[in-house]
């Protein structure tokens, strides 16, 4: 598995394909560590980079994925309603 990273500038994420930023961690753009050293690790650099697994409890992820997947049940549901009017 590789592991990602997230591009911070100035308090604000990397938006994904580094387009923007964002103050949600969860709109955050992840790259490999490559991308991220490619970007930060020079001397006219004001941006760092960290683990995403920095970012998040493993119970809020729990949670997180918990909430999806109820939000998934619902929505079938409701196209199953639709489609057997």
């Amino acid at each position: 598995m590789i592991k990602l990273f997230v591009i911070i500038k100035d308090g604000y994420y990397w938006r994904p394909n580094s387009q923007g930023y964002t103050a949600s961690r969860f709109h955050a753009g992840f790259y490999t560590e490559e991308e991220a050293k490619e970007v930060c690790d020079h001397p006219n650099s004001s941006c760092k980079y960290k683990p995403v697994s920095d970012l998040f409890e493993v119970a809020e992820i729990d949670e997180i994925a918990s909430t999806l997947e109820r939000i998934k049940e619902q929505m079938q549901l409701q196209t199953n309603e639709v489609t057997d009017d």
